[in-house]
């Protein structure tokens, strides 16, 4: 509903010009090569615009050139992003008003209608989602936190390293913050987790320099 929305919204006021028909023109061409089996195709720069018309492309390659369902797809990443957001906040919180958080996340009408449409706004909502998940995981010391952040900021580089490195910052905090086990072992694989959030803050560092 927020998709069809957000189409009129765009051939009404803003005379058909938005992202989503940039990407949708773009993947079509895309699609058409790797239908050939030319994979080799020039795009933009990735990270960036690129890489959500590589993507755009690919969902066209095996789904067929639609705009219905690119937005479907697309739309239905950021839900998802949007569901694991509310999901994070009820593991990290669980004596919070659940029914209210999810009614704020899931109904605030700019979330709804940016994330409604093909293109980076819906992909960095998904990938802003994991990286939430990832965190609350991770502070809560249980298996695959680690692994799930890591997930989320790669997908949030693709599109926006700068918005990766504040995700990143932000989970750092909170991982740091977090208290560790009493033995050991949990000394030992807090280091080890130190360790590796440095080299993928250096990584994201350098991305986010080269892209700004």
């Amino acid at each position: 509903g927020a998709a069809l929305f957000y189409i009129n919204v765009t051939e009404q006021a803003y005379e058909g010009v938005a992202d989503y028909t940039f990407y949708n023109e773009t993947g079509a061409a895309l699609a058409e090569s790797y239908r050939l089996g030319d994979w080799d195709v020039e795009v933009d720069a990735v990270p960036g615009y690129g890489f959500i018309q590589i993507l755009t492309g690919v969902i066209y390659r095996f789904a067929g050139t639609s705009l219905l369902v690119a937005f479907l797809i697309f739309s239905w990443l950021a839900f998802w992003g949007l569901v694991m957001i509310v999901v994070a906040v009820r593991t990290a919180m669980p004596t919070a008003n659940i029914g209210r958080v999810a009614a704020l996340v899931l109904l605030l009408p700019s979330t709804i209608y940016w994330s409604s449409s093909l293109g980076k706004d819906s992909w960095m909502v998904f990938a802003i989602g994991i990286c939430a998940l990832g965190v609350t995981r991770l502070s809560m010391q249980r298996r695959g936190g680690l692994v799930i952040v890591l997930v989320g900021l790669a997908a949030c580089a693709m599109v926006r390293p700068h918005v990766a490195l504040m995700l990143f910052v932000a989970c750092s905090i909170a991982y740091l913050g977090r208290r560790s086990r009493r033995h050991s072992l949990g000394l030992v694989g807090k280091l080890a987790g130190v360790a590796m959030l440095s080299v993928v803050g250096l990584i994201l560092v350098r991305y986010a320099t080269d892209f700004l």
